[in-house]
């Protein structure tokens, strides 16, 4: 085989391996999700309702889901734990799990649906209410998630969150009030927003 022949085989190779590739990675794209945001908060005492959902698919049902939270203590502290609204209209139990504000964790929040039917839908599965007690950033890191339908769990993915805490008069957010943010108040005197 001469070179040119030689290269353009492997380059149509090459080519037909990543369509492959892709075809494949497109094909797990619905792939059950529990996900948590980014929430931004300008006082202390302030209270935040940090909501934890999941996507749910038909080829891959939720009949059931367990959870832990992992949080900053010295930022935000835990208050109460709901159950989301994802088995919405069907008869469950639910556990809201133990806070531990010490250490930061929440654990053993689990739910299942006592229903004879299974989600494939999107859904709150638990809502967390917080209470900013100081200065900083909290990640809201999920753990020992489980996703199951009625016979076994099913494959999942897992996406973190957090609590942001910057005082409203802290403007340039560098985590201090001082000369800096007025001279940014300065700057922008009169001006419409």
């Amino acid at each position: 085989m001469n070179q040119g022949l030689k290269g353009t085989v492997f380059g149509v190779s090459l080519v037909l391996g990543i369509a492959l590739l892709t075809l494949t990675v497109m094909g797990d794209q619905n792939i059950n999700t529990v996900y948590c945001g980014n929430y931004f908060v300008g006082n202390i005492g302030e209270s935040v309702v940090a909501t934890i959902d999941c996507t749910a698919y038909p080829d891959l049902p939720v009949k059931g889901w367990e959870l832990k939270v992992r949080f900053d203590p010295d930022v935000v502290q835990a208050v109460s734990v709901e159950e989301g609204d994802i088995f919405q209209d069907h008869m469950t139990f639910f556990y809201g799990g133990e806070i531990d504000n010490a250490n930061g964790t929440i654990i053993n929040i689990y739910a299942v649906d006592l229903n004879k039917t299974m989600i494939t839908e999107t859904g709150s599965v638990v809502k967390i209410t917080f209470t900013v007690v100081g200065q900083g950033d909290s990640p809201l890191e999920l753990y020992d998630v489980g996703v199951c339908n009625d016979s076994a769990y099913v494959e999942r993915v897992v996406m973190n969150g957090s609590i942001s805490f910057r005082p409203v008069w802290d403007l340039n957010e560098d985590g201090m009030c001082n000369l800096a943010d007025l001279q940014l108040i300065a700057k922008h005197w009169g001006e419409t927003y």
